[in-house]
């Protein structure tokens, strides 16, 4: 999707949110953030950035293209990059990757699905749900003093509404998706005996 780009500031705002935080990258700072936490070497931090974020997101962004290559039908997209995500997550587990990997891991694909369900009656905001999830970890992982990232959540809701890309019942359904999936971040953690 193309953003619309308008002349005013409060439109330039919103266009430059949008484009400084898609959810790739919010996912990709989460999932770095929690690597390092848990003490993996740089080598292990690429190593599970490109096996759970990168290489699916590359797929996904690739799909249309790989899908004619090898005569695979589009609708499988989600499918099979669902599959490298939950692939990628096992091999966290086996792997015994301490916390809190596996927890954001597990948190984000239950995220998806609930991001995907919702898709399926309205166009939930991916951006939304993503950044919130990412805000409320990142001041649950590193403290109060980044209590201020909780403005983002509704910039971000500002910036997708006014960019027409949603409407602010699908910004707050994201938003609801983001809440949702940091409960279950914590669910998982208290579950695994890491909280």
């Amino acid at each position: 999707m193309r953003l619309q780009v308008l002349s005013s500031p409060k439109s330039l705002l919103a266009a430059s949110l949008s484009r400084l935080l898609p959810p790739a990258a919010v996912l990709l700072v989460i999932l770095v953030a929690a690597a390092a936490k848990a003490g993996l070497s740089l080598l292990g931090i690429a190593v599970l950035a490109l096996g759970t974020i990168v290489l699916p997101g590359v797929v996904y962004k690739s799909f249309p293209w790989i899908a004619r290559s090898l005569d695979i039908p589009l609708k499988l997209k989600t499918a099979i990059v669902s599959s490298l995500i939950v692939t990628g997550t096992i091999l966290v587990v086996l792997l015994r990757v301490p916390h809190p990997v596996f927890e954001t891991l597990a948190s984000l694909i239950l995220g998806n699905i609930l991001l995907a369900v919702a898709r399926m009656w309205l166009n939930a905001s991916a951006h939304v749900s993503v950044l919130t999830f990412g805000v409320l970890w990142w001041v649950l992982a590193f403290g109060p003093v980044f209590a201020w990232l909780l403005v983002l959540p509704p910039l971000m809701v500002y910036s997708r509404t006014s960019l027409r890309q949603h409407t602010l019942t699908q910004t707050l359904v994201g938003a609801t998706i983001g809440v949702a999936t940091f409960g279950a971040f914590l669910g998982i953690s208290i579950w695994s005996g890491t909280s």
